[in-house]
């Protein structure tokens, strides 16, 4: 399951850099190419912004394989005797909210959350439930996402493949907060592409620092 050759790590990345690269070239076709945006039927699974679609479907399997990452990485860390401190638990927590992402990503458990403080506390005029929640995440995601390039520094593959994702995963939230405008066909495809994005190169870089961890422990 781990990929030791550098040429297998190399094969995986690239073939997995390629499928979202197509994902995302068929989303921007599906709403600009009038042969299929007059179609809706065929341009349905092509669309990244829609749960069922081909690339969703690929964003719930590759935060899913994440979290599987993220157990067998948790496997080896706890085992290293020069971690006085225990960092090793930072993995659980990575485990929980790699699942929790997977979820979301198809049944979008943020949305239902608010939805939830909106019934059970009433609508508020500066914030709604949702942006409570979606505040709360991204504060608490920003702290996790420093604790992570902290811990896989060590192997610069994954160290750059860590940064490149979240620094892509700040797109939508940019967005989502009126940072970033998103007022052309290009800025919309960009903030919907980027979870795909985000969650190949998040998968990527914890299979590269398994890979690591995996080597060390075999010598």
């Amino acid at each position: 399951m781990v990929p030791v050759r550098r040429r297998t790590i190399i094969t995986v990345a690239a073939l997995l850099s390629g499928m979202a690269a197509f994902l995302c070239a068929a989303h921007y076709a599906a709403v600009s190419w009038p042969s299929l945006a007059n179609q809706p039927e065929m341009a349905r699974p092509l669309r990244l912004d829609r749960p069922d679609s081909f690339g969703r479907w690929f964003i719930v399997a590759l935060l899913a394989g994440s979290a599987g990452a993220s157990l067998l990485i948790y496997q080896l860390r706890r085992y290293r005797i020069d971690d006085f401190h225990g960092r090793y638990r930072l993995w659980r927590l990575v485990l929980v909210v790699l699942v929790l992402a997977s979820v979301n990503s198809l049944v979008s458990i943020l949305d239902w959350s608010g939805a939830l403080l909106d019934t059970a506390f009433g609508k508020r005029v500066a914030l709604s439930g949702q942006d409570w929640i979606r505040l709360v995440v991204s504060i608490g995601g920003a702290v996790l996402a420093i604790r992570l390039i902290a811990e896989v520094r060590r192997s610069r593959f994954s160290l750059g493949m860590m940064i490149l994702a979240f620094g892509v995963l700040a797109i939508p939230q940019a967005a989502n907060w009126n940072v970033l405008a998103v007022d052309t066909l290009l800025s919309w495809t960009a903030v919907t592409s980027a979870p795909l994005v985000a969650s190949t190169a998040l998968f990527i870089s914890l299979g590269g620092y398994l890979r690591m961890l995996y080597r060390e422990v075999r010598q």
